[in-house]
């Protein structure tokens, strides 16, 4: 269930890519090689014919492996960078894949005219970055996801909590949805120079909650050897987005 939904999520990036960036779209930089890059990158170069492959991660470790696996599993020519600005300079798309909810990792001075961007992450964006996109499309309506959180008691007595630091482009109404975008309801790119951004905008994920009682109450109909002993490996997964 978890693993469908990762999968779905950078198919859907990868269709907003097709929709976004231009045809003649051939270099592509990774940022981040912590676990979410390999999925995108495959995606990714499943919609544009990709002929270079750019990769940033501060763990040289990650990054070379990367470049290892992935340019022999697609065939395609990766560059490893000690640097981010480096790795997304004379990209075409750029795909952010960290963790990042706090700092951005894409300023706006390394954004070029014509570049699509993708964030798993939208704090990955930078507020200057932001800024210069032209065109931005988002995954589904808004929500308000916000009035839904819950903070439960303070922090233990000496324990400072962490600043919330940069805050994420905001996604308005406005902007259109990706599914009208495919329908041809919205328009997609608009020109080579535009700058482009895919919002994949998330809710609170009461669906997997949902989702997961519906199956325990099946096993429960069914009296499956007792629901307790339902094996764990269903619910669990070990990739990430």
């Amino acid at each position: 269930m978890g693993i469908s939904s990762i999968c779905v999520r950078r198919r859907r990036r990868a269709v907003a890519a097709k929709y976004l960036t231009r045809e003649d779209s051939t270099r592509l930089c990774i940022l981040g090689s912590g676990g979410m890059d390999r999925g995108h990158a495959e995606s990714l170069c499943a919609v544009r014919d990709i002929s270079l492959i750019d990769v940033f991660s501060p763990n040289e470790a990650h990054r070379e492996e990367f470049a290892r696996e992935i340019g022999q599993q697609l065939q395609v020519e990766v560059r490893v960078h000690s640097r981010a600005e480096d790795a997304v300079a004379g990209s075409d798309i750029v795909a952010c894949c960290t963790n990042s909810t706090r700092e951005a990792v894409l300023m706006g001075n390394w954004v070029e005219p014509g570049m699509h961007i993708t964030t798993v992450l939208g704090a990955e964006l930078g507020p200057d970055a932001a800024e210069l996109v032209g065109y931005s499309v988002k995954n589904q309506p808004v929500r308000d996801v916000r009035s839904h959180f819950a903070v439960v008691g303070d922090p233990p007595e000496g324990v400072v909590p962490r600043p919330q630091g940069w805050r994420p482009p905001a996604v308005t109404d406005d902007m259109p949805l990706l599914s009208n975008v495919i329908l041809g309801n919205a328009p997609g790119r608009t020109s080579d120079n535009q700058v482009t951004y895919f919002s994949d905008n998330k809710g609170i994920g009461i669906q997997f909650a949902s989702a997961g009682a519906a199956v325990l109450e099946r096993l429960a109909a069914r009296d499956f050897a007792g629901v307790a002993k339902a094996p764990l490996d269903w619910f669990v997964q070990d990739i990430r987005d």
